[in-house]
């Protein structure tokens, strides 16, 4: 199955135009995916104010649950623990275009790499069952993993965003936008990249090159209003 194609990046000469679309094409999708997860917070925080869930409700409750890995009980009296509510929305947030931008930008060299371009992989994600993407040319000896295959870039942004909202290993990521969320300060790429510690083998180093992307590049700006409330 042919993925489909995006923009031909490294077909570009001019540098400046060249960063111009490649933020132009993938923003939207950032927004897309943002706008998806914002639909199934503002479905907990309707959940919230239920004194006793429905049946739908409870599907809702377990669905969003199992995806972002969170351990939650449902009590007999069909009611939801308020630490369990807390522990859903603390993982289930948008996450500052800047951040995902930088990161994308990164990861597929503007978006000629090969893993972009033949696997609709922005993001450098692995996957672990035999065929499921490509193989790195660099694989080392003992190691299995391959670059995940999407179907679409759009896919891709979702998934990532999904990896980055359950993964246990950017708990620290969370933990900093959370933060943010409870002093009713704005969500900002720059800082949430403080908790990429586990993204990249490279650790402080990557941190603080995303971090240079985004100031070099002001991708600040495409944080504006991307605050969904004060939670």
């Amino acid at each position: 199955k042919k993925p489909t194609a995006s923009p031909d990046f490294k077909s570009y000469r001019d540098v400046v135009k060249k960063k111009h679309d490649f933020f132009s094409y993938m923003l939207p999708q950032i927004q897309q995916a943002n706008r998806n997860t914002m639909s199934e917070r503002n479905q907990i925080l309707s959940i919230q104010n239920s004194i006793v869930l429905d049946g739908a409700e409870r599907e809702i409750i377990k669905r969003l649950a199992k995806k972002y890995r969170v351990s939650i009980t449902l009590k007999k009296d069909n009611q939801i623990a308020d630490t369990d509510i807390e522990k859903l929305l603390a993982k289930i947030d948008i996450l500052p275009p800047s951040l995902i931008l930088a990161q994308s930008a990164n990861e597929s060299a503007w978006g000629t790499s090969r893993f972009a371009t033949q696997a609709n992989n922005f993001f450098g994600i692995w996957c672990f069952t035999e065929g499921c993407g490509l193989k790195p040319k660099l694989r080392d000896e003992g190691l299995h993993h391959e670059v995940a295959y999407f179907d679409s870039v759009q896919e891709g942004v979702n998934y990532y965003v999904k990896t980055i909202n359950s993964h246990p290993a950017y708990k620290d990521l969370r933990a900093i936008r959370l933060q943010k969320r409870q002093g009713n300060v704005p969500v900002a790429g720059y800082d949430l990249a403080e908790g990429l510690i586990n993204y990249s083998e490279r650790g402080v180093e990557y941190i603080k090159e995303i971090q240079a992307m985004i100031r070099y590049n002001k991708l600040q700006r495409f944080d504006v209003a991307s605050t969904p409330d004060s939670r």
